[in-house]
């Protein structure tokens, strides 16, 4: 059984090693998620090492017995870590810890260094077998307060997310905790770090896939990704397809820069997001073109929020007086009636016709 054990250990590490050159080459990833992520990964097999040195290595002798003690004490110290760093790589924000939460992650990593001596976390006697110490419920604790850390970022990164995205990390995260918790009821079965690994993986092929759908600047879908929506509409019953273009860009970013630029974008599809997108998916199709595709919605919440977007962009400009207005258009889209592209083009026409309107009548 320990053979068995050793075998999936080292299979785990040679698979997180493997991780970490596919993370380091991966030019797709923003650079800090890369480094969270080779810490979140490195961490993890530093972990798996120490507990597969310590099921196989007897402690018999001196060396053998300081070898297994450092082994248990890195284990101990570096597990409820684990899940926080997990936080850091794959939940995209900048954050703002409950710092309640580290606190016993802390007072973990102290009892970690100190259950040599006093035996808090855990005891291994000299040519003895190892024992759970009286402090145990303290690392159990620990280890319950990164996986909060991690549910709490899982949530936000979820309300932040479109479409399909939204059940990815919830259930990426349940996997995790559900795994890792067999472990803790019985300690006979390793299964911690095999789940733990495989969770890695696939925060991996999920972040990869956020990567390549998302606009870095907006956090919208991309144009890829619209492109790849359109091929999918004539499947719809019914659809609508609202199209966004900022008027007179380029002169906001000949007057005040190409950073201000960016705010507008970012502010643009904020406000785009807020109003349309618990009824649609959102994209940034062009430089500042927006685009929301809505399925199988009604009229009235279709227009309910078109008038809502409208409302927060001139809340936003009178804060803002340099902040451009956007022009908006409208489009059914109906299998039966025509095609696709129709409505797209309808949509672009009706925006237009919205922008060259209001222009004069700002003219008069």
């Amino acid at each position: 059984m320990i053979a068995f054990y050793i075998s999936i250990g080292v299979i785990s590490i040679a698979a997180l090693l493997m991780l970490v050159y596919m993370t380091f080459i991966n030019d797709s990833l923003p650079h800090t998620s890369r480094l969270r992520f080779i810490a979140a990964i490195s961490t993890t097999a530093v972990v798996i090492l120490a507990e597969v040195v310590s099921s196989c290595l007897p402690a018999a002798s001196e060396a053998g017995y300081r070898i297994v003690v450092l082994c248990n004490v890195v284990g101990f110290a570096l597990t409820p870590f684990v899940p926080v760093l997990i936080s850091l790589a794959f939940c995209s924000r900048s954050f703002r810890f409950d710092w309640a939460l580290l606190v016993p992650i802390g007072v973990n990593f102290a009892l970690a260094l100190l259950s040599p001596g006093f035996g808090f976390l855990f005891m291994q006697p000299r040519g003895g077998a190892y024992a759970r110490g009286g402090y145990f419920w303290i690392f159990v604790l620990a280890y319950c307060c990164g996986l909060a850390i991690l549910v709490c970022d899982t949530f936000v990164a979820v309300l932040s997310n479109q479409g399909k995205l939204r059940l990815t990390l919830p259930l990426l995260c349940a996997f995790l905790i559900l795994g890792t918790s067999v472990q803790l009821i019985w300690p006979q079965v390793h299964t911690t770090w095999a789940c733990v690994t495989m969770a890695m993986l696939m925060y991996y092929a999920y972040r990869c896939e956020t990567s390549q759908k998302n606009d870095p600047l907006t956090g919208l879908y991309n144009r890829r990704s619209y492109e790849s929506h359109l091929e999918r509409l004539p499947k719809a019953e019914s659809a609508a397809i609202i199209i966004f273009d900022v008027d007179d860009f380029k002169r906001v970013n000949d007057s005040y820069g190409h950073q201000y630029g960016d705010l507008c974008l970012q502010t643009v599809a904020s406000c785009i997001k807020e109003s349309f997108g618990r009824i649609g998916l959102c994209y940034r199709i062009g430089g500042d073109e927006f685009c929301v595709i809505c399925e199988r919605t009604k009229m009235e919440t279709l227009l309910h929020s078109m008038h809502l977007f409208l409302t927060k962009i001139d809340r936003m400009r009178r804060r803002d007086g340099r902040l451009p207005l956007v022009s908006i258009g409208y489009a059914p889209y109906d299998a039966k009636l025509g095609e696709v592209s129709e409505a797209v083009e309808a949509a672009d026409r009706q925006m237009y016709h919205y922008k060259q309107t209001r222009k004069g009548q700002m003219s008069l």
